[in-house]
């Protein structure tokens, strides 16, 4: 059936020489709207290569402007070794396009609607030009004093994580700003995360302090969950490195021997994999408290005469929980590279088998961590 979207539209200008980095911000977008879809929200991510034809104007920049910057929420520019061709107007058309999103003091995003990037790598000399260079930096350093958020980036890898977490902290403080709204007006309420709606009042004499303490230890406890899961992983790189060259090592040993040092490690890697699934789970179920502690003080914030005094208790549990996030979006990457190896690891006896299947239903709850935290803080955005 038809459903309603929130949609917002996203621009990227960039120069010529930062292909890859272009589609790492199209990469970016694209996990991000597989996460933000239970919540009817999407990211439209547009480009000069898909969405502008040809046209006449007094210049190239003039037909991009005319057609691509008619109607968007946020621009995001990437800067690598060069600033780009001057226009009539500007010092690069990339920098005119980000001088027209800066005039548009009307745009609902706020101080979000430009976020530049800039590539923080030489990869060679051979082909750059001092000059060049010399225009970007200058050009960067014009922004400090006029409040654009701008970031480093060193590899397209990290660029795309960059997107991720700022795009959605974009989103999140939209939607604060917005009356109460629902973001399931068109299915079941069964299919929102669970607890979260339980909680819209508080309970008869709930208090301010009972539930700012619930929500601080819940997200506290969270966050170690978090923390001890990174460490999970960690500990199991490192096994595997030593397991293989342990292996290695056996490779005159006998069948017996090998298996014997095999299987030792897949207890190792089951220990691991369970106290992984043991750590979401509690990472889960205290951001569920945290949702309900949140929800509940913004009731109380309406009931209060001094309104002012619990918006600011919301927002320093909602900056702790989004710090929470911001660990966990950019670990999504290199839990998804972990799980591909572990994967990759051939059967070598049915209790390393055994093993490897638990890990990666670990590796599974864990990544479904991360979807629930994200969908649960676009919850508490829509009713705070």
């Amino acid at each position: 059936m038809p459903r309603e979207i929130l949609e917002f539209r996203l621009v990227v200008a960039s120069p010529s020489d930062v292909f890859e980095a272009r589609r790492a911000v199209f990469d970016g977008v694209y996990e991000l709207n597989r996460a933000l879809e239970p919540q009817r929200i999407s990211i439209r991510a547009m480009g000069w290569e898909e969405y502008v034809t040809p046209g006449i104007g007094a210049e190239t920049q003039d037909v991009i402007n005319r057609q691509l910057l008619r109607d968007y929420d946020i621009l995001v520019a990437i800067f690598g070794t060069k600033l780009g061709t001057p226009t009539a107007g500007a010092l690069s058309g990339t920098v005119e396009e980000i001088e027209h999103a800066i005039s548009d003091t009307t745009s609902v995003m706020g101080q979000h609607r430009v976020q530049a990037y800039f590539l923080d790598r030489i990869d060679g000399t051979a082909s750059i030009s001092i000059d060049e260079l010399k225009r970007v930096h200058d050009f960067r350093k014009s922004l400090e004093p006029r409040g654009v958020l701008y970031r480093l980036f060193k590899t397209e890898q990290e660029l795309q994580q960059e997107i991720r977490v700022n795009i959605h902290r974009s989103i999140i403080e939209y939607l604060s700003r917005l009356p109460q709204r629902s973001l399931s007006t068109s299915e079941p309420q069964t299919e929102q995360p669970p607890n979260v709606q339980a909680s819209a009042r508080p309970d008869e004499g709930v208090g301010l302090l009972d539930l700012q303490e619930e929500g601080e230890e819940a997200i506290a406890l969270a966050s170690a969950a978090v923390a001890r899961i990174g460490e999970f992983i960690d500990e199991i790189t490192q096994a595997t490195n030593h397991q293989t060259s342990e292996i290695e090592k056996l490779s005159l040993a006998s069948a017996k021997e090998k298996k014997r040092s095999i299987n030792e490690y897949a207890t190792f890697i089951e220990l691991r994999a369970n106290a992984m699934k043991r750590e979401a789970s509690t990472a889960r179920e205290n951001f569920a408290i945290f949702s309900q502690a949140a929800i509940a003080l913004a009731a109380l914030q309406k009931q209060s005469a001094d309104a002012q005094q619990y918006q600011n208790e919301v927002t320093v549990l909602l900056n702790s929980a989004e710090a929470m996030l911001s660990v966990l979006t950019t670990s999504r990457t290199s839990i998804e590279g972990f799980k591909s190896a572990i994967q990759r690891l051939p059967r070598i006896t049915t209790q390393f088998d055994r093993s490897k299947r638990l890990l990666i239903e670990a590796t599974d709850e864990c990544i479904d961590l991360v979807n629930d935290t994200e969908n649960r803080m676009y919850q508490i955005a829509g009713r705070t």
